[in-house]
């Protein structure tokens, strides 16, 4: 007899940025410069055919490597980084806060989730998904390595 599939639920709480299966780039910025082109060294590096976009950033994410590799990691910081003034404005998030979800239970660093509580989203977490890139970074000492994270 054939057994049904049933697949797992996602637990959100044992994912952690730089690993398998964590997207690279927030959402809302693969969306943004989705029509732009990777750099040729990352497209030979996952051997790439075509003209593979930022878009395809989240898929080799998802589905070429284990982990988020140093120099890969240096380019999307850069990227992000080199653009903050052009994203200040953009939502952080497109969906609601999970129902019970805490802050505490997602695997942030120390670092994230101490800036979090001091810019209170422990206390209220359903303001993270209303917050922007930029009222994120401008809490003192989030930089984009924590807004990759937290993103």
């Amino acid at each position: 007899m054939a057994k049904l599939f049933k697949p797992m639920p996602l637990d959100i709480t044992r994912l952690r940025y730089g690993t398998p299966g964590v997207p690279w780039l927030p959402t809302p910025l693969c969306q943004l410069w989705k029509t732009e082109s990777l750099p040729n060294w990352l497209a030979s590096e996952f051997v790439l055919s075509g003209t593979p976009s930022l878009l395809d950033l989240n898929s080799l994410a998802l589905e070429k490597t284990s982990k988020l590799l140093p120099r890969i990691q240096h380019y999307v910081e850069f990227l992000v980084r080199s653009r903050q003034q052009t994203i200040r404005n953009i939502k952080c998030f497109d969906r609601t806060w999970p129902r019970g979800l805490r802050i505490a239970d997602i695997h942030f660093s120390v670092r994230s989730k101490n800036l979090l509580d001091d810019a209170g989203f422990t206390v209220n977490p359903e303001e993270l998904t209303r917050t922007t890139f930029g009222e994120l970074l401008d809490i003192p000492g989030l930089g984009v390595k924590s807004l990759l994270e937290i993103t």
